[in-house]
């Protein structure tokens, strides 16, 4: 739990629990499996909103890079919301970067039922900003698949692990979902974009 904050609402069906609503968006992990909802709006339906994955650790080339990313982002998306997951590393400069490139744009944060991960700079934050709390016994999958199904397209940075990496494997999901695209994926660490898109695409 993130100390000096108030408890976020915590919304939504626990995982296979009762009143679970099927969105339509299949996770193709088990044949006709469809993710649960856990409480976020239907944005997608009326705007274009990006949604963010990316490492837990971001360095200052990195941080360095974001803005100009984050502003042909929004350009070539026209997007007017963006989500993200919370966390420390990309999840958190992707949030507090998008409040100084336009501050026009809407920012969805979907918190993780385990708060050890979480940034506590996007928890204070206020402006364009609206929280939703995952439910108690979800996971980090269950977190990155709620990103997923918000958005219209994702957006990914990755350091070109593959293996327990949950970059990747959300990469993989909105892959399969339509929801990517080679352009959208760039580097984290030491790769270059072309590397990173190369070792995804091979």
């Amino acid at each position: 739990m993130v100390s000096g904050r108030p408890a976020l609402p915590r919304r939504g069906p626990t995982v296979g629990g009762p009143g679970r609503r099927e969105t339509g968006v299949v996770d193709q992990r088990a044949a006709g499996e469809v993710m649960p909802s856990y409480g976020a709006k239907d944005l997608n339906k009326r705007v274009s909103v990006l949604g963010f994955t990316g490492s837990q650790s971001c360095d200052s080339g990195d941080i360095e890079c974001l803005p100009e990313i984050l502003h042909r982002l929004f350009e070539r998306h026209r997007s007017t919301h963006i989500v993200t997951g919370a966390c420390i590393g990309f999840d958190a400069q992707v949030h507090l970067l998008t409040g100084v490139v336009d501050l026009s744009v809407k920012r969805l944060v979907i918190v993780p039922a385990d708060h050890k991960k979480v940034d506590a700079r996007v928890m204070s934050d206020s402006t364009n900003v609206d929280y939703v709390q995952m439910p108690d016994g979800t996971s980090y999958r269950d977190r990155n698949e709620e990103i997923i199904r918000c958005s219209t397209v994702m957006a990914g940075f990755w350091t070109g692990k593959r293996a327990y990496n949950g970059t990747f494997m959300t990469l993989r999901i909105a892959d399969r979902c339509s929801k990517l695209s080679a352009e959208d994926i760039f580097e984290a660490g030491i790769l270059t974009d072309e590397e990173a898109r190369y070792l995804y695409y091979p």
